[in-house]
């Protein structure tokens, strides 16, 4: 991990990891300013010092945060937080959003998926042929 919970990042407060991926870690995190509860992605040091992947994180922010769409996780913030002399952090606040992860789904039973698919397919089977 690369902070503990209750590290500060500029105006949020981590309070518990939520997963981490090839891009850093996410945090559900207590944003002081705005008084509520965010994810917070952040890159780890050694990606921020790359400007390749400090450009493609802003790029994905910049595309993520132009949609308009209730599957797609709305961007609130994207910053450069000073880490001290010669590194800083890059992360982005989104909407939190309640449930299982998609991992979790992924590796859950398919019960209610297939169930859907069947009725689906019955429905279909008996539109009469136009």
């Amino acid at each position: 991990m690369l902070f503990e919970p209750g590290a500060r990042l500029d105006d949020y407060v981590l309070l518990q990891p939520l997963g981490s991926g090839g891009m850093g870690e996410v945090w559900l995190a207590r944003d002081n300013r705005l008084g509520r509860k965010v994810a917070l992605e952040v890159l780890p040091s050694a990606l921020t010092r790359d400007a390749g992947r400090v450009a493609r994180f802003e790029q994905e922010a910049r595309a993520a945060s132009s949609l308009n769409h209730p599957n797609v996780c709305t961007i609130l913030a994207l910053g450069e937080t000073p880490m001290g002399s010669s590194t800083s952090r890059w992360s982005t606040s989104s909407a939190r959003r309640s449930g299982r992860d998609l991992g979790a789904r992924q590796r859950g039973p398919l019960i209610r998926p297939r169930a859907r698919t069947v009725r689906v397919l019955a429905r279909v089977a008996e539109k009469p042929a136009t």
